[in-house]
């Protein structure tokens, strides 16, 4: 989808609803784009933890910058192995995100179940 927000229907839309738009959008949208969706949306500021993980993930495809605050709090408050791997995946896809992620991880890690950290420390270990 091109993001034209001025075109989505969200009446009466609910997680699964919200999930599915933001999974339909194309994984290269682009800054403006993004912008657009969270000036309508508030995608950034959802307080919803699977809308938070799709959105971040296509945040961080998109090189969206106005999220990183957020993605980083994301990461330190929230350490379920489903939310946290995958965004550690998008993250560790670039330089720049695997840099962030780096930063990320130092202060999250001591917080993370022993599970959720032999998986992160593993895919950290493999992005160098």
């Amino acid at each position: 989808k091109s993001g034209n927000t001025a075109v989505i229907d969200t009446a009466g839309y609910s997680t699964h609803h919200w999930l599915q738009l933001i999974r339909s959008f194309d994984a290269k949208l682009g800054i403006e784009k993004l912008e657009a969706l969270d000036k309508a949306f508030h995608f950034t500021q959802s307080q919803n933890s699977e809308i938070q993980c799709v959105w971040y993930i296509l945040a961080i495809k998109n090189n969206y910058d106005a999220a990183n605050a957020q993605i980083e709090n994301f990461l330190c408050n929230v350490g379920r192995r489903k939310f946290v791997r995958p965004l550690f995946a998008a993250l560790l896809e670039t330089e720049n995100g695997r840099a962030f992620a780096a930063k990320i991880y130092d202060k999250a890690r001591p917080t993370y179940h022993a599970v959720t950290r032999e998986t992160i420390d593993e895919m950290m270990a493999n992005a160098k």
